[in-house]
């Protein structure tokens, strides 16, 4: 189709993968670079392996729609940064992410959106390579499970981010679906409709749920890690009931970590209660543009410029062993936008290190908001007090119960998963406001406050695809300012 046309170069039913990576062996190196054959894929869940293994490196690259990578584009572990970057806890100088947290620079040409847009559906058309040529391969139903958690992983970001939130107007423009390979002649795809899209996710994820087996690689969707998709899809679409029983699978029994490993650094894999993560060694980073090199204050180089809002900082109790993460890196705080950093995120050398997709703390947190909501307090308060407890032993229960209880539990999930991606989506899918106070820098929008279901808060459709795709005209764009 002309949009894939423009952002990925013609596959010809080919299968593309990023071949950077050193763990896909002799079966990608083989191949032509940036492109895998589909007869390499045919009946084989061998070479799908390796396939599959060159998508989950592409989650972490910048994309190749690009004409030439940012510093902050380097798949998600920029877009995690971008997201908590637009919301209240976090401050920037003008600088890489800045943008994001000064809301500026959003126009359709501007990279931002071009790199999200060009990330997920890149990641969709190898999902949709791989169940073309695998499904109905009995042999083959974990990879085509896997794929299709990808696939539906994929559309969740782009249905939340460049739409406003399914409980907004389920009918609603949302993004064009694709569950079958695309060539450069394809003409692309309308836009379809927020409950439409959604329908999609949830039957490439229930499929997925249904399918996967266990896995004991966190670096892959296994069975947990789907019903962990699910749990918040269902969480997005208000299905409390669906949102709390697939968090419930995602936790599996598996304890909270303790406090030797929160405050280990963020940095491995394989750390308890993890369920994915990003795997991610010294020689396969971005360097400077690494996440790490935003993050972590404690290197002797790295950009660094990632700083903690004073009212943020404020909301820790004493004895909360997440606060002492914050540390002030130019002396006693003065009240400026750079007072505070985090050393939540640390790296382990030469800006390697892993991150985190999905933790065992954010499915407790599903499951306290879903009984929240759904009026079953007792539930909703075990979960939370239990993940409370853990970070701070001095803590009493407030007893709250209610809209108090809810808004106690999304309070809750701003301090322990802060970093990991989640603000600005919370701020979409619960149609809230953004309001800035404190610290923040003086160059920001601070003081101006977004209404709920701002504009601000969803991306334009990207200039290349109206250009290119006859199906989506400049009516059919998002309002952007």
């Amino acid at each position: 189709m002309k949009n894939f046309k423009i952002y990925f170069g013609a596959v010809a039913a080919s299968l593309m993968v990023s071949l950077t990576s050193c763990d896909t062996e002799e079966f990608l190196d083989r191949q032509p670079s940036n492109v895998i054959g589909a007869d390499a894929a045919v009946g084989t869940p061998e070479a799908a392996e390796g396939a599959l293994t060159g998508i989950y490196r592409y989650l972490r690259e910048a994309p190749d729609n690009l004409s030439g990578a940012n510093t902050d584009d380097y798949g998600m572990p920029a877009l995690m940064i971008t997201l908590d970057a637009k919301g209240e806890d976090l401050t920037f100088p003008y600088h890489w992410h800045g943008i994001e947290y000064l809301y500026i620079w959003r126009t359709p040409t501007h990279i931002r959106p071009k790199a999200i847009w060009g990330q997920f559906y890149t990641i969709i058309n190898n999902a949709n390579s791989l169940i073309a040529t695998l499904d109905g391969n009995p042999e083959a139903v974990n990879q085509v499970a896997e794929a299709k958690a990808l696939r539906a992983f994929s559309y969740f970001y782009l249905v939340q981010l460049y739409q406003h939130t399914y409980a907004k107007n389920p009918s609603a423009a949302g993004v064009p679906i694709y569950i079958e390979p695309t060539v450069s002649a394809v003409e692309g795809n309308p836009r379809s409709p927020v409950d439409a899209v959604y329908q999609q996710i949830v039957e490439d994820i229930d499929f997925a749920t249904a399918n996967l087996a266990p896995s004991a690689d966190p670096a892959r969707i296994g069975k947990r890690a789907a019903h962990g998709i699910a749990a918040r899809v269902y969480l997005t679409m208000e299905n409390w009931s669906k949102a709390k029983e697939h968090a419930m699978m995602a936790i599996d029994g598996e304890a909270l970590m303790g406090e030797d490993d929160y405050m280990a650094g963020f940095n491995n894999v394989n750390t308890s209660e993890w369920i994915w993560g990003m795997p991610q060694s010294a020689d396969q980073n971005p360097i400077w543009a690494s996440f790490f090199s935003f993050w972590d204050p404690t290197r002797a180089s790295g950009y660094q410029h990632i700083y903690i809002n004073d009212m943020f900082v404020g909301k820790f109790s004493d004895t909360d062993y997440r606060k002492s993460l914050f540390v002030t890196p130019y002396g006693d705080p003065v009240g400026a936008y750079y007072d505070y950093q985090t050393t939540k995120f640390r790296d382990e050398s030469d800006f390697g290190g892993d991150m985190p997709l999905m933790r065992v703390s954010e499915m407790y947190l599903v499951v306290a908001e879903a009984a929240a909501r759904a009026g079953e307090t007792a539930d909703a308060t075990k979960y939370l007090t239990d993940l409370q407890m853990e970070r701070d032993a001095d803590m009493t229960p407030s007893g709250a119960t209610g809209q108090a209880l809810i808004d106690e539990i999304l309070l809750e999930r701003r301090k322990e998963l802060y970093g990991e991606g989640f603000r600005l989506l919370d701020i979409l899918r619960t149609q809230s406001p953004l309001n800035r106070e404190g610290n923040h820098n003086s160059h920001t929008l601070a003081g101006q406050d977004f209404p709920a279901n701002s504009p601000m808060f969803i991306f334009p459709i990207p200039q290349d695809e109206i250009d290119a795709n006859p199906n989506i005209n400049e009516e059919d764009q998002n309002i952007w300012q």
